[in-house]
Parts: structure tokens; sequence; C-alpha cells
């Protein structure tokens, strides 16, 4: 939930303003500034219009009254999209039409909210049968990344202008955007995953990790607070397993269409999947009997797509 102490800090930096450049402007102190965006303290309620007034922004966006309607509002329609999905008398053609006029409905109506922006873009951009909505989903997306400062919305509307551009048929388009993503050495995800793993090795008083080192002592850390310390590595890793499970796909289609892949290599290519699902969809059984009945399926039809030789 965005709070009165992130939004100042947010409208003060957008201005490129000191804490003290603040404070003299609306007449307080630098210290008062500094308590405000740590969330120490709040400012007196017959200061609030001027700081709002001073930023040409409500009281209630001050407050971030508006964020937390948008958020409950995007919490409701999230949740009729996915009641809408489970329903089965509902045609998978009407569901995906309902789901884009609820976006629709919702990016109207924030503008300003590039995450509902770039989610809305998205799913347009995904549907390869409609040229003309994938167009309209590129151009939204481009507008977020000219505007949008935010790195994590930037990073997910960049990887959707790619698949718009690939639809579109814009290839070098697509490359171009791609060249502009971090290294995939270089990730939130992955850098947290360090970091906890540093963490680790410190309550373990260890320098390394080596397999089949005897422990000097005893870790004396309680096994819950020790699954919480370990939990960014485990999601890293589902991260990337789900990355290379999409890959390890795409490789074995790729290589029986251009030939390159007799039956045997395309079977086992699909097979080093199955660690993969089982990996990331550890704690959801039914998705993962969703996804090994797929796997079956695939391997099962792989003699029609050879011929039968």
């Amino acid at each position: 939930m965005i709070t009165l102490a992130e939004n100042l800090k947010k409208l003060r930096h957008g201005r490129d303003l000191t804490q003290e450049d603040l404070a003299e402007f609306i007449g307080v102190s630098a210290q008062s500034i500094s308590k405000w965006e740590r969330g120490d303290n709040l400012p007196d309620i017959t200061i609030l219009p001027a700081i709002a007034n001073f930023f040409e922004v409500t009281t209630d966006d001050l407050l971030g009254m508006n964020a937390i309607r948008d958020e409950k509002r995007i919490g409701e329609m999230n949740a009729t999209v996915d009641a809408m999905y489970n329903d089965p008398t509902i045609p998978e053609d009407e569901k995906w039409e309902r789901h884009i006029a609820l976006y629709r409905d919702l990016a109207r109506d924030m503008p300003n909210n590039y995450a509902v922006q770039a989610s809305y873009a998205y799913v347009m951009a995904n549907d390869a049968s409609n040229l003309p909505r994938v167009r309209e989903a590129a151009h939204i997306l481009e507008r977020v990344l000219e505007h949008c400062t935010d790195a994590q919305i930037r990073g997910e509307a960049t990887n959707s202008l790619i698949y718009a551009c690939e639809n579109l048929g814009d290839l070098d388009a697509a490359q171009r955007w791609a060249e502009t993503l971090p290294d995939a050495g270089v990730s939130r995800e992955r850098a947290i995953a360090g970091v906890a793993s540093a963490r680790a090795m410190k309550v373990l008083g260890a320098y390394s990790l080596n397999s089949g080192e005897v422990d000097a002592v005893p870790p004396s850390i309680s096994k819950e607070d020790a699954e919480t310390l370990l939990a960014p590595i485990g999601e890293s890793l589902k991260i990337f397993a789900l990355q290379t499970s999409a890959a390890l796909n795409m490789l074995a289609e790729c290589r029986r269409r251009f030939g390159l892949a007799d039956e045997e290599e395309y079977i086992d290519l699909l097979k080093r999947q199955v660690p993969l699902h089982e990996l990331v969809l550890a704690d959801d059984e039914q998705m993962r009997k969703k996804v090994t009945e797929s796997y079956e399926n695939a391997v099962a039809n792989a003699h029609t797509l050879y011929g039968g030789k």
C-alpha cells in the first residue's frame, strides 16, 4: 500500500528538491520532512493542503487514498476474472473478450496507473488473431516506457512489447527491445537469492557451502527461521526453472519443425521439463496434474508428428 511517506518522497524527487528545499517552501524544518518521509510522524492536518497545492495534487493523492481505492478495484477485478475462467458454462473465446473488456474499463479509469496500463496491454499483445488490438497494445506499452520510471513495470512492459512486435511481424523491433533488457545474470530474484545465500553462510559461520563439509557448530537458528531465510533462494530457483522449461519446449518444437531432431531427441527434450515442472509446481497439485497430462499427451502425439516413422 502506498503511504504518505512514499508519496512525499516520490513527489519531492520528481521536483529534484532536497528536504531542505521543500521545508523552506512550506515553512517547516528539514527534520520534520525527514520524519514524514521515514513514516515516523505525520504532518499536521492543517499543513496537508499546502503540501498538496505545492505539488499540484489532491490531498487524497498525497495520502494515498486514491491508490487504496485503485488497489481495491483491481483486487475485485482479479477475483471476477478468476471466477470467470473457472466457470465451465462460459465459452473460452467469450472469457477472453470479457477479460479484455474488464481491463479496458480499468485502464480507461486509471490512465496514470502504469501497472494497470501495462497489464491491459499485455493481455492484448498476446492476441495474435487481432492485429489492430496488438497495435493498440504496442502503442500503450511505448507510452508506459516513455513515462514510467518503475524498473519492474518497465521490464514487464518491455517483455510485452517484444511479444507485440513478434505478433506484428516486426522482428527487428522485437530484437531491439530485447537488447534493452538486462543480462540473464542480472535480476532482482537472482540478487535477492545471492543475499539470502550470504545470510545463510553467515549464520552457518561458513565461507562456502561445499557438499560434504562437516559442521563445526550447529547453527543457532530455528527451523522456521531457517525456512524463511532460504525462501528467496527457492523462489529464484522456481523462476529460472520455469524459464528453462519454456525454453526447452520451444527448442524441442523448433528442432522438430526444422528437421533437426528425430523422434527420440524430441521426446528427450520434452522429458527434461518434468523435474522442472515438479519444482515449480511443488505446492500446486492440481496444476501439476494438468501439466503432467499435457506432457504425456505431447509424448503420445510425438509418433504421429513424426509421421509414424
